[in-house]
């Protein structure tokens, strides 16, 4: 039996404002009629030096939401975006060494690196799992003071609700486990933070500079991935 031309219209138009919806949640402000000139939009704006339009980029490949992903031109975005100072690029890169992502395996050595990145930048994405990693030991040393601080100051900085109580509850569980004194340090260490800083005990607990190791060819004459200078951190 044929379809009904009305029920094929109404799914012709479900398929449409789904297409849209995705657009917008992968393109934003650069969202067009189609994919390709969604995409374009977002290139034309990449090109000219929009920090927004190359994490968008990144994301538009990293998701398989329109086509299959191309994790090398994702992180490739990410790193142009690194150069040019945007905090939303360091969160993308942090994320694929900490969790697994851009077809790479986890690195916590590197994930620690450019978490270490981000929390200097202010974001509390890189901020809250920086704490994780140093109250676990992993891919950087150990430290429980240095974990409670970074945990308090991404309490600072994200204002969502939900999300601020859920850092919050686990400030509260760290300092459980902090003397008086441990707790006045990373007091202290809180007050003392600032955009572009970051917090040391002790030694000065230098970071090696982060690289994209094993991503070194470009993609459709994409910016390569090459270890960033130390002026770049």
């Amino acid at each position: 039996m044929a379809a009904s031309p009305v029920l094929s219209a109404r799914a012709d138009e479900a398929e449409d404002r789904q297409l849209q919806v995705t657009l917008k949640h992968l393109y934003g402000r650069y969202v067009r009629d189609t994919p390709d000139e969604s995409a374009r939009a977002a290139k034309g704006a990449a090109d000219g030096g929009d920090t927004d339009a190359m994490c968008t980029l990144a994301a538009a490949d990293e998701l398989p939401l329109l086509w299959r992903p191309n994790f090398e031109a994702a992180i490739q975005w990410y790193l142009e975006a690194v150069r040019h100072g945007a905090v939303c690029s360091t969160r993308g890169i942090a994320r694929a060494f900490v969790v697994g992502g851009f077809g790479l395996p986890r690195d916590p050595v590197q994930g620690a690196d450019w978490l270490v990145r981000g929390a200097r930048q202010g974001d509390w994405w890189c901020m809250f799992h920086l704490s994780l990693a140093l109250e676990e030991g992993t891919g950087i040393p150990r430290d429980r003071v240095l974990a409670s601080a970074w945990a308090q100051v991404a309490g600072q900085r994200e204002d969502h609700s939900t999300l601020h109580d859920a850092i919050m509850r686990r400030v509260a569980m760290l300092e459980q486990h902090l003397t008086p004194a441990e707790r006045l340090e990373a007091g202290r260490l809180v007050a003392g933070w600032h955009v572009g800083g970051t917090m040391m005990r002790g030694s000065p607990g230098a970071f090696q500079v982060p690289t994209a190791s094993g991503l070194s060819r470009p993609p459709r004459a994409r910016p390569s991935c090459q270890r960033l200078p130390p002026s770049a951190i």
